[in-house]
């Protein structure tokens, strides 16, 4: 009983346990002093039951107070440990990103790039940057969230009708089962035959990412308007419920293109099984966090593919 009492109380919103905090502390101030007033016109019966009346009403407003004070340490303790463990996840990310792009580029000086070891290298450093992410939204929902990367494979500009995409790493939390999928395909996976991405780069969408707190609530909204959320993995409600999706992309004119699009060569996934984990009301958060992943990303996969290309047409050339 307690425990399902405590878990209840753990939900209050912190802002309205600080504003009950502040009622009752008024309260608290304001009681005795119209007691005190109060009291001086009673005859004696009348002042021993508003007496009885008012210490009973001093002690529960005293235990109001101090459980309010007690949530509101642990409330500001958890907002501490969530601050620490984002700073520290963006910190490690940012340096392992920037760390990684020059030892590519030194070993290229060297003569010694690979294909091998370039593809070990970006993959190393996305999975570990994907661990980095979870945890950032681990702390942020409360919920356990996995990741991976989905790279289009398509050179040049993408043809939606034709395009693939596959994965090229997760997080290490990943479902078993979907990793096992991902080395078992025999036929490529089409861009249209997924909402999520053919959304986002449909010219006739608005949208530039997707996000979806409830996928199979959605689901079903989409088939009452007579359209259909299209998904190539089977049984994906499986393995998650909740979703975001952005682009790891960047503007075409950033690239000296005349092209207005732009250039978009992944995306970053984030997903749940919790419908709790991506709130509407925390979208804009959300997103902002996967925006800013991506941002880095693209500099980590634009310097993949370049290098890519000129390892391969140098096998090409000796071959």
């Amino acid at each position: 009983m307690f425990d399902k009492l405590n878990n209840k109380l753990e939900k209050i919103p912190a802002g309205f346990i600080n504003f009950l905090t502040i009622f009752s502390s008024a309260v608290t101030i304001i009681t005795p002093l119209i007691g005190f007033f109060t009291i001086r016109k009673m005859n004696l019966e009348e002042k021993n039951l508003f007496i009885a009346i008012y210490i009973v009403t001093l002690i529960i407003t005293g235990s109001m107070l101090f459980n309010m004070y007690r949530y509101m340490i642990k409330y500001r303790k958890i907002l501490v440990g969530v601050k620490f463990i984002i700073s520290e996840k963006f910190f490690y990310m940012n340096r392992q990103f920037r760390n990684s792009y020059f030892d590519i580029i030194q070993t290229r000086k060297d003569g010694k790039l690979s294909v091998e070891y370039l593809t070990t290298k970006v993959e190393g450093v996305l999975k570990s940057s994907l661990d980095d992410i979870c945890e950032i939204y681990r702390a942020f929902t409360g919920q356990k969230v996995s990741a991976c990367v989905k790279y289009i494979d398509s050179v040049g500009s993408v043809k939606l009708s034709t395009a693939t995409i596959r994965t090229f790493v997760r997080s290490t939390n990943t479902a078993i089962k979907r990793c096992e999928f991902d080395n078992n395909l025999t036929k490529p996976i089409y861009i249209k035959d997924n909402s999520d991405f053919y959304d986002i780069l449909s010219p006739n969408s608005d949208r530039s990412y997707f996000y979806q707190q409830n996928l199979v609530e959605y689901a079903k909204e989409c088939e009452k308007q007579g359209s259909r959320y299209r998904n190539s993995t089977p049984d994906w409600y499986l393995y998650y419920q909740g979703t975001i999706v952005v682009p790891i992309s960047i503007a075409n004119k950033r690239l000296n293109r005349k092209k207005s699009c732009y250039d978009v060569l992944a995306f970053l996934c984030i997903d749940s099984m919790s419908t709790e984990a991506f709130l509407k009301s925390e979208e804009n958060y959300n997103i902002n966090i996967a925006r800013a992943v991506a941002a880095q990303m693209y500099i980590m996969l634009s310097q993949y593919r370049q290098y890519l290309k000129e390892l391969t047409e140098v096998r090409k050339h000796y071959d």
